[in-house]
């Protein structure tokens, strides 16, 4: 039996617009959660044109001409916008009958290449349990039909499986929110004896003996610990139905196996992804950002000094910035979209 995808109904209505406004084609992401029972759409968004495509509107005609590269980037980038319990679930094509008899090849090459995109910068890996199925949506823009299809992206021979795709009316307004705010405060050493420092190397191995030290940490939900595939909202009210409900919130401390720590590992993670860009914007794109020691007995010895100086200075100003992000997006990362199902 195939997954089930339940959409927020607002969904339909903008993916139909998206048929009428671009043709022959266009392209977007399907952003929600997933669990090993459901999974829930609640967010569609197209690929931004490229600044050459603004002016003119100009949209290759073939399916063979998806720029995929552009895609993937659109999707990291989306990707570090998501609040915490929200991932790229899926990519969809909305085409012209005659384009749409390539439109699952188009919509597989997508799906593995976005999902290789936004893996090759996790700091955790997933388990044996973890869903891995992600959607392809086709939508012909003159009949409307709707086709969706999964495919599996730990396994690179997948073959589409058939999935229901369900419109329904506030979906997300039983979720329960976490809020949670850690604070950040990581030492990397450098070694001074070494020819060349590689910043973004050394921080990336720093991340990841701090990822695991969050990975073994024990949280507290409301001051208790909830057990393995325990509800959260066990013992208290449900307010299933009512969709004027308040939202919920609960409080969570840092101190098992909940989605938050990857949200936290995430966070952090993107945010220095997004200085290392910055650095490599602002130094040159043929540049290596390195620290190079100093070296004695030499004239230029203070020209040396002032160059590690100031770059030390940089890194440690803009790892202050990403840090003090990073504090305070915790604070409001988990507040949106975890279901109590």
């Amino acid at each position: 039996m195939g997954r089930t995808y339940f959409v927020e109904e607002a969904i339909g209505q903008y993916l139909s617009d998206l048929s009428t406004k671009f043709k022959p084609y266009v392209t977007g992401l399907l952003i929600g959660q997933c669990s090993t029972q459901r999974d829930y759409v609640i967010r569609a968004v197209r690929t931004p044109p490229k600044e050459e495509q603004k002016g003119d509107n100009i949209i290759p005609s073939k399916l063979a001409s998806i720029d995929e590269e552009w895609i993937t980037t659109h999707a990291s980038q989306v990707s570090r916008m998501l609040p915490g319990g929200l991932l790229v679930l899926g990519v969809f094509i909305i085409a012209t009958p005659e384009l749409l008899k390539d439109g699952q090849n188009a919509l597989r090459k997508l799906i593995f290449s976005v999902e290789k995109s936004l893996t090759k910068r996790r700091l955790w890996k997933p388990t044996e349990e973890e869903v891995s199925d992600r959607a392809a949506l086709q939508i012909c823009s003159a009949t409307k039909k709707v086709v969706c299809r999964t495919y599996d992206v730990q396994d690179p021979k997948s073959s589409a499986k058939p999935a229901d795709w369900k419109y329904q009316s506030a979906l997300s307004a039983s979720w329960l929110a976490l809020d949670c705010t850690v604070n950040v405060n990581i030492h990397i050493p450098l070694l001074a004896t070494s020819p060349n420092h590689d910043l973004e190397k050394n921080t990336k191995n720093g991340l990841n003996r701090w990822s695991k030290q969050i990975e073994d940490s024990v949280f507290l939900i409301n001051g208790e610990v909830k057990d393995d595939g325990t509800e959260l909202l066990e013992g208290q009210k449900r307010l299933r139905g009512n969709t004027q409900s308040s939202a919920q919130f609960s409080d969570v401390k840092v101190l098992t196996q909940l989605a938050l720590k990857r949200d936290i590992i995430n966070t952090l993670s993107d945010r220095c992804e997004i200085l290392f860009e910055d650095l490599i914007i602002n130094e040159g794109p043929h540049k290596k950002i390195d620290i190079c020691p100093i070296i004695d007995n030499t004239d230029d010895t203070p020209q040396k000094q002032l160059t590690k100086a100031t770059l030390l200075l940089k890194l440690q100003q803009n790892m202050g910035v990403v840090i003090a992000a990073a504090v305070a997006v915790f604070a409001s990362i988990f507040s949106f979209n975890y279901f109590s199902d």
